[in-house]
């Protein structure tokens, strides 16, 4: 038997970010450099990708009559919303309103609903990242050198700014900062389980 999991988030459009997932709801987003549609308007893919894993369950990648946008998945899998924006250097700044929520209702389970800053190199690898998140169930991640987890309150309107200079140089000592060339910003709900994926 599947045990229901929901998470989603929604954004919203703000001059900068505003996200909301596992549950997730989200306002425009602000960046310096500009991202390419910040305030999610249709066509949604006119600066951001959909990618969805659907094991089990549904997914939901909405967008909102008020510009934004709802990002959901219940029981295994994800859905995200993803843009990668080229740096011309490292003092630039990501911000956004989050309202996020996840669920897990069996021992084992997991879900979350983040808004992640990955940091890339000249050929698209991952070095590190930031997430902003709301986590349900048995686990949550700890940082490394290379990861910086925010652990965000459930279901309530946040304001974040990421400044990626200082997030660098105070929470990622693992990653190489000369090398940091771009940045993929993801809107993220994932759910997993023991027995479901």
């Amino acid at each position: 038997m599947l045990h229901r999991r929901t998470y989603s988030a929604t954004f919203a459009a703000l001059p900068p970010l505003l996200v909301l997932l596992s549950g997730a709801w989200a306002a425009p987003l602000k960046a310096h450099p500009a991202l390419r549609n910040p305030d999610f308007r249709p066509p949604l893919d006119s600066g951001w990708a959909k990618e969805v894993s659907n094991l089990a369950g549904w997914h939901r990648i909405k967008q909102l009559k008020d510009t934004g946008v709802t990002v959901s998945k219940t029981q295994c899998g994800y859905a995200r919303l993803s843009q990668v924006v080229t740096l011309p250097n490292l003092d630039q700044q990501l911000s956004s309103r989050l309202k996020l929520h996840a669920e897990a209702n069996k021992m084992g389970y997991h879900s979350y609903a983040a808004l992640t800053a990955a940091y890339l190199d000249s050929t698209g690898r991952e070095l590190g990242f930031t997430r902003y998140a709301v986590l349900a169930g048995d686990a949550w991640h700890k940082d490394t050198r290379t990861e910086h987890y925010v652990r965000l309150s459930p279901d309530a309107w946040t304001d974040v700014t990421l400044n990626l200079k200082d997030e660098l140089g105070k929470h990622l000592s693992g990653v190489a900062s000369g090398r940091v060339r771009a940045l993929r910003i993801t809107l993220d709900s994932f759910a997993s389980g023991t027995s479901a994926c």
